[in-house]
């Protein structure tokens, strides 16, 4: 005999918060998160790993998943904002001393570097121009 277990009905506490994290995201966020889910979906062939049902357009999950993908996405967003801002400043600060002492202008290495930092956190939808 096996022994059924009950659905699960998450809080309403927890859904509310969901949907307040999904209001509240912006279209870069929602892009990211959408972009985790379908790598998730990717090795899996498209469907569940746990019960092998298939996985639904990423729009169509309930707010409580696309909640838990967004956090997800959110979660690496702020230490590579940190990095990329790190690096761009040493690489500014590298580039300003290399014009003051060698006279090299905005085609230095260190400026690359910098400008190569921005246009990374842009294209992640980051804010690193502190």
């Amino acid at each position: 005999m096996s022994v059924q277990t009950p659905p699960y009905s998450p809080p309403q506490e927890m859904l509310a918060a969901a949907e307040k994290a999904l209001s509240e995201a912006t279209p870069a966020e929602l892009a990211a998160a959408e972009s985790l889910y379908m790598a998730y979906a990717k090795p899996t062939g498209g469907r569940s790993a746990v019960t092998g049902a298939e996985l639904p357009l990423f729009a169509a999950c309930k707010p409580l998943v696309r909640a838990g993908w967004l956090a997800a996405a959110k979660s690496w967003r702020e230490p590579l904002r940190d990095y990329l801002w790190g690096f761009r400043m040493r690489n500014v600060s590298g580039a300003a001393e290399t014009e003051r002492r060698d006279g090299a202008g905005y085609g230095s290495s260190e400026r690359g570097r910098a400008d190569a930092a921005l246009i990374t956190a842009k294209h992640f939808a980051i804010d690193i121009e502190r």
